[in-house]
């Protein structure tokens, strides 16, 4: 079968995080639209959700002009070190998901597939340690698709 199929009638996003390797477990993603001479890589299904979740968790509210209400306050609070104990980090993380709940079902089509719409988001496990907090966050699609990944933050002012 051609890997074309998974695209047809669908609308795709440039990958944004890159390094990602079916089957190869826990892998340290690069933030970067270009590695090497790859770039340009299609994402869509529930990859191109994660990416937007993502996108959305870790973008400051009102650091995209003329976008104030873009983002959260997750990693601002992250910025300025507060994330001191995981009660803290949870709270936080569980704030921002009503931000990025309205941004994410503010901007989906009523076209687009089940597997591409939010449905919810929770955190498997925190650890936070010498200034580092490190997610890993459960990511569920309208289709009941889902997917897990870690989420590293710097957690010091």
């Amino acid at each position: 079968m051609s890997v074309l199929l998974q695209y047809a009638n669908r609308t795709v996003d440039v990958a944004a995080f890159q390094g990602a390797r079916a089957g190869e477990g826990e892998v340290l993603l690069q933030q970067d639209l270009l590695v090497g001479d790859v770039g340009g890589l299609m994402i869509t299904g529930i990859q191109k959700l994660a990416q937007r979740f993502l996108i959305r968790l870790l973008t400051e509210a009102g650091s995209i002009l003329h976008l104030p209400e873009e983002g959260t306050q997750f990693m601002t609070e992250a910025r300025q070190g507060l994330f001191r104990v995981q009660l803290d980090v949870e709270a936080s993380f569980a704030e921002a998901m009503f931000d990025v709940e309205q941004q994410l079902k503010g901007e989906e089509l009523a076209g687009d597939p089940p597997d591409e719409r939010f449905d919810s988001a929770e955190i498997v496990s925190t650890s936070l340690a010498h200034g580092k907090v490190v997610l890993r966050v459960r990511l569920r699609a309208e289709s009941g698709a889902n997917t897990e990944f870690i989420v590293p933050v710097a957690a010091t002012p």
